[in-house]
């Protein structure tokens, strides 16, 4: 079963990013373009933790490809920091 058929077709890629209040989806055709339209949306939200599942939109398996963590740096006086997709 494909997550999007629509979308599917097109990119190659689907990343979901899951947060307590934070959620999105990205498409993309590489792993590089899709990490940084996750951080775009992410970077809204300015959350210390986000989560990017991964999926392989051409295929019908129900498991993602890998999850990935980015710990952001949130500082007392109102800076943050984003952090890097582990």
């Amino acid at each position: 079963m494909r997550l999007y058929e629509d979308i599917g077709t097109k990119y190659k890629y689907h990343g979901v990013i899951r947060g307590i209040g934070v959620s999105g989806n990205v498409y993309s055709n590489t792993f590089a373009d899709l990490k940084r339209k996750a951080s775009e949306i992410a970077n809204l939200y300015r959350r210390s933790f986000d989560v990017l599942e991964i999926w392989n939109s051409n295929s019908h398996d129900m498991k993602p490809i890998c999850i990935l963590h980015r710990r952001n740096i949130k500082t007392p006086w109102n800076t943050f920091q984003a952090g890097k997709w582990n």
